[in-house]
């Protein structure tokens, strides 16, 4: 049954793009070392990956979706004579050696453009020209089933949460529970020990099904879904890694696939967002107010991270000043701080502002977060503010009545697990007078906390063993201990976290009941800086 869900997927991939990742997968499965995917969708001198395989020789690859007719062969020639003809451009290759060029499509190429291909690769070689190499849909079909190996679905259950995934509309939000959970059958199915080459096959299958599950989303262009899914992946793969302790050639090309589909996906956001100046969707009536507001908060959160990746990775990166003007735009009237769920969208914001140079902003949308969590969860008079577990979807289910998102707004009184996060950056930021202001009302919440039980626990969606913290401040409180605390060198975080510190700028976006005092420090430039 599986072998016949990748067909329908693979066969019905309207872009390169629904099945370029899974097929990089297979060169590396297969000994290539991939060196590039042109970034951005966009085609570099008719090659879309170049790769060297097993034996040493430069390859070039171009994708295609679709049947190769003779309609298509006349409009892609062009296209073809620079893969052949045009020598392969990166810094690992000598371009003096030819190359192998090779056509990808996931479906059929008829007969009479093979036979065109024979004539023009006897040409080719008269002229010391390489000769072009086809690869087919039968045969992409049977190298992906190949690096499954046993890790397809098999599990009534599991099958389930596969289809599910696979059949949605791809215009919701998407399910991280049962993402993760699908990712967990996967990865984390034997608690024995296990060989490294195994593993290495787990976190190509990952790769491959998760592709297959995201497909309804790519096909609606839902950008933030596909990331999210995208990030789950990566998580779990580093969750695997660091419970393993795998070494990096296990693990860290599978995740720069990730990391680099990740990015593409929101530099397609950023487009849309860019070259749109109406962002409702569907109906105004039933887009309005909370719906509207939520979306926003989430794009431009988002949208923060990105340029903050960028800039991390990337001193000379200049951060975007369309990505200022919208958070001066929306802020905070078009925006909406609907429980904690939402913080790590509106520090990351302020992230972006610190970086950007307008710190009066990004102070004052910390201060506005700090005001709102201890005003509506005052234990006394607050309305009560949901907790990180709850995200917007189910926060505007209960306020609209719907009885699945029924939400005990008043059980959140009186706690908070962002509060001290929030402290943090604002002592680190020196903001002693404006903390005092709100000390007192400060030291009647209690700190919450979840630390799972091992350091990897963090990856996973939910985890049934751990401990919760709760601590009060002290009233009055010493702030030579606020600063020993917000600078403090001991963090309760994972290596492999320690050393890929930017990949936090999308992990706490996608888990914010991951977003701790821990865990901003290294991505808030006051700590990083700090010595």
């Amino acid at each position: 049954m599986i072998e016949r869900v990748v067909e329908n997927w693979l066969t019905n991939a309207k872009e390169r793009r629904g099945y370029e990742i899974p097929f990089c997968q297979c060169l590396m499965m297969n000994g290539y070392k991939v060196l590039h995917l042109s970034s951005h969708g966009q085609m570099e001198q008719g090659k879309d990956i170049i790769a060297i395989d097993k034996n040493g020789v430069p390859c070039a690859f171009q994708l295609k979706a679709g049947n190769i007719t003779a309609g298509v062969w006349r409009d892609i020639k062009g296209e073809i004579d620079e893969l052949i003809e045009i020598p392969i451009n990166h810094p690992s290759i000598n371009k003096s050696v030819n190359h192998r060029a090779i056509l990808v499509t996931n479906r059929t190429i008829t007969d009479k453009i093979r036979r065109d291909i024979d004539d023009r690769n006897a040409k080719y070689k008269s002229i010391g020209l390489p000769k072009l190499e086809i690869i087919v849909g039968s045969e992409l079909l049977t190298e992906f089933i190949k690096v499954h190996g046993s890790f397809l679905p098999s599990e009534p259950k599991d099958f389930k949460t596969f289809l599910e995934l696979f059949l949605s509309d791809g215009t919701d939000m998407l399910n991280k529970k049962l993402f993760s959970n699908f990712l967990s059958s996967i990865l984390f199915e034997n608690e024995g020990t296990e060989s490294r080459p195994a593993l290495r096959q787990k976190i190509a299958s990952g790769i491959l099904l998760s592709q297959y599950a995201l497909s309804p989303c790519e096909l609606k262009n839902n950008h933030v879904a596909i990331v999210e899914g995208w990030i789950l992946l990566c998580a779990h793969v580093f969750g695997l890694a660091e419970k393993y302790e795998l070494p990096e050639k296990y693990w860290r090309p599978s995740c720069k696939l990730i990391i680099q589909r990740i990015n593409e996906q929101l530099f397609l956001l950023k487009e849309e967002v860019v070259h749109r100046d109406n962002y409702i969707e569907g109906s105004a009536l039933g887009d309005g107010d909370v719906m509207y507001k939520a979306r926003m908060t989430i794009v431009i959160g988002w949208l923060s991270a990105l340029e903050l990746f960028q800039k991390r990775i990337n001193r000379e990166y200049e951060l975007d000043d369309c990505i200022y003007g919208y958070i001066k735009e929306y802020y905070p009237i078009k925006t909406w701080f609907w429980g904690e769920s939402a913080t790590p969208f509106f520090i990351l914001m302020s992230l972006f502002l610190s970086e950007y140079g307008d710190k009066d902003l990004s102070n004052s949308i910390i201060c506005d977060i700090l005001l709102e969590i201890t005003i509506e969860n005052r234990d006394r008079d607050g309305k009560g503010i949901p907790d990180p577990y709850h995200g917007p979807k189910e926060v505007i289910g209960s306020i609209f009545g719907v009885s699945k998102f029924e939400i005990d707004w008043k059980s959140f009184l009186g706690s908070s697990y962002h509060l001290s996060v929030l402290v943090d950056i604002l002592v680190r930021r020196n903001k002693k007078n404006i903390l005092n202001e709100l000390w007192r009302d400060i030291s009647y919440f209690y700190s919450r906390e979840f630390v799972p039980e091992t350091d990897w626990h963090i990856f996973l969606w939910r985890n049934k063993t751990g401990e919760e913290i709760q601590e009060f401040y002290k009233s009055p409180q010493s702030w030579k201990e606020l600063k020993e605390e917000a600078f403090s060198k001991e963090l309760k975080l994972p290596k492999i976290l320690k050393t890929n510190p930017e990949f936090l700028y999308y992990f706490l976006l996608t888990y914010p009941h991951r977003f701790t005092k821990d865990a901003i420090k290294l991505i808030d430039k006051s700590y990083v800086n700090c010595d």
